[in-house]
C-alpha cells in the first residue's frame, strides 16, 4: 500500500471522503495511476495514519473513503544527529538514510571548519525529500530539522548532557560508541555530534569536554560525514533495540 503524506486530515471522520489534492494526487493519478478501488495509506508526519479506498480519480484530485484512523505515538527515546553538513548530494543522501534509519532530529552544526550551510532553499529541498523517504520507509513521524546552530551555543543549550548523553565523534576519541547493555535509567534523548571533513578543532573538543559530552569513536579511523552519521545512527539504533529487548525479559 502506498503511502502519500497530507498536512491534515484529522477532522475527516471515518466513513467521509478525503479530498487528496496538489502533488501527492499528481502522483497517485498521473504517475501510479490508481483506479478505483485501490487501497492508500495517508500520513501527516506527526502520528496520524488513515487507510482508504480510492473511489475517484480527477487530473489533479483524488477522492479517497476513509476507512481506518490510527495514532501512533513518537518514540520514547529520540536519536539526534547534529552534524556539520556535508556539500551537494552528499548532504541529501545523507539525509535520506537518516529518515529510513528513524533518526528523530538533525541539527544543522556551524563549527570553526564547515564548509556548506543550510540556508533556506536548501531546507526546502531537504524537507521535501525527508516526506520522500518516509513514504519509502513508511514512517509516522517526520524526520525535523532544527534552525542551523553555532556549535558552542548548541553544547551550552542542547540539553543536560548527564541526563540526556550526547557522543562527540572523534577519530582520536579512546572509547567506541556504545552505551552499557542494562542501565538503571533511560535517557530521553541520545545525540551523537559529527563535526566537518576538517575535523574539529582543539578548542571544540575542550568545549564539548567541559560541558559533558562524551568522546567517542567509530571502528573505521577516518569516515566521511555522511557516513560517520549513517554509521553512529545505525549503532545507536541498534542499541535501543538491544534495550527494549532487555526490557522484555
Amino acid at each position: 500500500m502506498d503511502w502519500f503524506f497530507v498536512q491534515d486530515f484529522q477532522p475527516v471522520p471515518i466513513g467521509s471522503i478525503y479530498l487528496l489534492e496538489g502533488d501527492e494526487a499528481h502522483h497517485l493519478a498521473r504517475v501510479l495511476r490508481v483506479k478505483p478501488g485501490e487501497k492508500t495509506q495517508l500520513f501527516d508526519g506527526i502520528g496520524n495514519l488513515a487507510a482508504g479506498e480510492v473511489v475517484h480519480v480527477r487530473k489533479t484530485q483524488v477522492e479517497i473513503l476513509i476507512e481506518d484512523k490510527q495514532y501512533v505515538p513518537p518514540p520514547a527515546l529520540q536519536v539526534r544527529v547534529a552534524v556539520s553538513f556535508p556539500k551537494g548530494d552528499r548532504l541529501h543522501w545523507m539525509m535520506e538514510k537518516l529518515t529510513e534509519l528513524g533518526v528523530d532530529r538533525v541539527v544543522p552544526l556551524t563549527c570553526q571548519r564547515s564548509v556548506a550551510e543550510a540556508g533556506a532553499h536548501k531546507r526546502d529541498r531537504l524537507e521535501k525529500q525527508v516526506i520522500a523517504a518516509c513514504k519509502q520507509s513508511q514512517r509516522a513521524w517526520l524526520l525535523q530539522i532544527d534552525p542551523p546552530q553555532l556549535l558552542t551555543e548548541f553544547l551550552l543549550k542542547g540539553g543536560d548532557w548527564a541526563m540526556d548523553p550526547g557522543y562527540f565523534l572523534d577519530p582520536a576519541a579512546d572509547t567506541p560508541l556504545g552505551v552499557a547493555g542494562r542501565v538503571e535509567s533511560r535517557p530521553r534523548t541520545i545525540t551523537v555530534f559529527i563535526g566537518p571533513e576538517g575535523g574539529w578543532t582543539d578548542e571544540e573538543r575542550q568545549l564539548a569536554q567541559a560541558s559533558g559530552v562524551n568522546s567517542a569513536r567509530l571502528a573505521t579511523p577516518i569516515l566521511r560525514i555522511e557516513t560517520a552519521a549513517i554509521a553512529s545512527a545505525t549503532l545507536v539504533k541498534h542499541q535501543i533495540a538491544l534495550w527494549k529487548t532487555l526490557d522484555d525479559e
